[in-house]
């Protein structure tokens, strides 16, 4: 199964992120959100979002595909 990573910094536009996410979770790829930092992370228009992981918890190498909304 492919498995693909979104990176979410502070200032992501958040439609570039979530509709990807939706489009890639709706056809069966895992798809997780990670941020650089903390957990939260706060788009361009103040929305504040929980990343599934933090870069530093994972191994890159397990990815498919990377995403920079």
């Amino acid at each position: 199964m492919k498995k693909a990573m979104i990176l979410l910094a502070d200032g992501f536009e958040e439609i570039e992120a979530f509709a990807t996410v939706d489009i890639l979770r709706r056809a069966s790829i895992t798809c997780h959100m990670i941020s650089l930092d903390s957990d939260m992370v706060r788009g361009c228009h103040d929305i504040q979002v929980m990343s599934d992981y933090s870069l530093k918890d994972i191994d890159t190498s397990e990815y498919d595909m990377i995403i920079l909304p």
